[in-house]
């Protein structure tokens, strides 16, 4: 049976948290905004969520959205 070192699971689960939800935040805003290719793109490259955080900087969506006065 194969062992996995214990510093790898600890790396691996926070690093895929992280990934899934940045993931998860893009495809919703690129589908809510009727974007269908950054859609494909980020069901197709899976890059830790980069893509993700600089689509959503750049369409200003949550939670890069200003702040409203109140």
């Amino acid at each position: 049976m194969i062992q996995i070192p214990a510093n790898i699971v600890l790396l691996t689960i926070p690093l895929a948290a992280w990934s899934l939800f940045w993931t998860a935040l893009g495809l919703w805003f690129s589908a809510k905004n009727g974007d269908k290719a950054w859609f494909v793109f980020f069901m197709l490259v899976h890059l830790v969520g980069i893509p993700e955080l600089a689509y959503l900087h750049m369409r200003r969506c949550w939670p890069f959205k200003p702040q409203q006065g109140t």
